[in-house]
């Protein structure tokens, strides 16, 4: 990630998040490198992949005194990164995967399965009711 003149820690960078990687969606995408979108409306548009299923802070977490935390973020970006490095040295040329190149992208799979806005919110409700329960 390039850190942009007037914010050194990168933060305006990582509060766009996506909530499917860039690196999967690239897959999707034209000649032109754009992604066509059916959307909820039947609109049909073309995208780029850096623009499509991003919400502003959507794996920020906002710690009790106020100070945000990344390390969603950047725990997925990581497992995307290495993904992405597997997909292209050798998922892409059809060749054979280790052990652990199997186990890396069966993990990035499973965050695949795991971060999208219909789970968060299942996850949301579930800890609710458990509060809630635990309060009476």
């Amino acid at each position: 990630m390039s850190i942009k003149k007037g914010d050194p820690f990168g933060f305006m960078q990582k509060k766009r998040q996506h909530t499917v990687p860039r690196c999967y969606l690239q897959n999707f995408a034209d000649e032109a490198g754009f992604v066509w979108v059916l959307d909820t409306k039947d609109n049909i548009f073309k995208i780029k992949p850096e623009n499509i299923l991003v919400e502003s802070h959507f794996y920020t977490v906002t710690l009790k005194n106020g100070q945000k935390s990344f390390f969603v973020e950047d725990t997925l970006a990581n497992i995307e990164g290495v993904y992405a490095a597997i997909f292209e040295n050798k998922i892409s040329k059809e060749q054979f995967l280790t052990d652990d190149e199997r186990a890396k992208v069966s993990i990035f799979l499973a965050a695949l399965m795991l971060r999208t806005k219909p789970r968060r919110e299942g996850m949301r409700d579930m800890f609710t009711n458990l509060k809630g329960s635990m309060e009476d």
